[in-house]
């Protein structure tokens, strides 16, 4: 039997699956685009959706630490005696320091949390905490203006 082998011919003289010289040079304006009008400014989205809700949350802990400084200084007298929350002069105001002492990294970049609305409802207070997180943006964002609700349930205690 006699077995035929063919001759390959298709040898490759050199490195032919490389590209040459001119079109590295050509692909390298190419790249440069790419990373400049494309991932650096993705880059730079993502960091500052980062900072955006990082931002939303310590607001959130604002928000909660308010309602829970707001439901301590209701009327206690009147809630004891007829069950009705009403909000003393000092409400709002403890409110708010609670909002601050929470908020001190936002005011360390100088996004101030102030309370925006205290309700009373069905045996609870919430408190809105509202904040300007423009500062985290380019000025070509327009203003971004958050607020977060915390809720805090009044009981008595009883004796």
């Amino acid at each position: 039997m006699l077995f035929l082998r063919k001759q390959s011919s298709d040898k490759k003289v050199g490195n032919e699956s490389e590209p040459s010289a001119r079109q590295k040079s050509l692909l390298d304006p190419v790249w440069t685009a790419f990373f400049t009008f494309c991932l650096i400014p993705i880059m730079a989205f993502s960091i500052e959706l980062g900072r955006y809700y990082i931002a939303r949350t310590q607001i959130a802990a604002a928000a909660d630490a308010s309602a829970l400084a707001a439901a301590i200084e209701i009327n206690q007298n009147t809630f004891v005696q007829t069950g009705q929350i009403v909000p003393n002069s000092a409400t709002y105001s403890w409110a708010q320091k609670a909002a601050n002492l929470n908020g001190e990294e936002l005011i360390s970049r100088k996004i101030y949390p102030t309370v925006s609305n205290i309700v009373v409802k069905n045996g609870s207070v919430m408190v809105a905490v509202s904040a300007d997180l423009s500062i985290l943006f380019p000025s070509v964002v327009p203003d971004i203006q958050v607020t977060e609700w915390g809720k805090a349930e009044v009981r008595a205690l009883s004796y």
